[in-house]
């Protein structure tokens, strides 16, 4: 989980929740993986925060789309862009 540091917003402190996952698998995930990243994401949401994962294989980047994943999800090819969109 990424937690970007605190700013001063009219005397009010705000933090921005983010979390990452590197996907390192080639061409299949289980539909307790699709589950576990959906309550992620759906808790990540529930805070405000953005849930991203990163270096898909072609096939887990397609089974994402195709199951609409890629709209709860940020995909992003590598950790480093992944970690840049989430904190901006």
């Amino acid at each position: 989980m990424i937690v970007d540091s605190p700013r001063s917003r009219g005397g009010r402190m705000s933090v921005k929740i983010a979390g990452l996952m590197t996907m390192k698998i080639d061409t299949y995930i289980s539909n307790v993986g699709l589950r576990v990243m959906l309550q992620a994401a759906r808790k990540m949401q529930a805070r405000d925060g953005r849930l991203a994962v990163c270096s898909l294989s072609d096939d887990i980047r397609a089974a994402f789309e195709t199951s609409s994943f890629d709209r709860l999800v940020e995909i992003h090819p590598s950790p480093h862009e992944a970690i840049t969109a989430v904190i901006d």
